[in-house]
């Protein structure tokens, strides 16, 4: 007679970081779940309608890249024909490792940055901390050589980055007004 093999799969999602002890007294430590992107993006982004998954090839030195969307903004947005890349990584370290990889490669050196976004001048860069209910992590901004304006941001507890580049005709105060009304601080968490 054949033998009957009972295969038993048991898949376990941290919600949270948390250390246990183990039976063997060892601690272990719970990953967090990765957020789904829809619910990190900014306010006025449809997902369906407005973003695909990323077919750009990832900068230079990003690593432990969970998800990539590729966005652009409907004509509903204050930055409509703007374009949003977000990124989910899978730890913090990698976010991190990543958000330096990403200004090495946009140029920009957060060591002479000024520390107010929007810049008091078009062609300087700023960086600053921020926070806003459970969301927080840093923002980056700085013109560009086509007259276009860019807004880097983290947001820290989702291990996300967010890469949001309009043209010269949207102003850094109307992207800055975005950014705080529906980018960072509005999102769909």
């Amino acid at each position: 007679m054949g033998r009957v093999v009972l295969v038993l799969l048991v898949l376990v999602v941290g919600t949270s970081s948390c250390a246990s002890r183990s039976p063997g007294g060892s601690v272990v430590t719970a990953q967090p779940k990765l957020v789904d992107l829809a619910h990190i993006l900014p306010a006025d982004l449809d997902p369906t309608a407005d973003c695909a998954a990323s077919k750009d090839p990832t900068p230079k030195g990003v690593v432990g890249l969970a998800d990539q969307l590729n966005c652009i903004e409907g004509k509903g947005s204050q930055i409509a024909g703007g374009y949003v890349d977000v990124y989910l990584f899978e730890t913090p370290a990698a976010l991190q490792d990543s958000f330096t990889a990403i200004n090495v490669t946009y140029n920009f050196f957060p060591a002479s940055a000024g520390k107010t976004c929007p810049p008091k001048d078009s062609g300087a860069e700023g960086r600053l901390s921020w926070k806003n209910g459970d969301g927080h992590g840093t923002v980056e901004c700085y013109g560009t050589s086509d007259g276009g304006h860019v807004y880097i941001w983290t947001n820290e507890p989702a291990q996300a980055l967010f890469f949001t580049k309009v043209g010269k005709a949207i102003s850094f105060g109307k992207l800055h007004l975005w950014w705080t009304r529906t980018g960072c601080c509005s999102a769909n968490m």
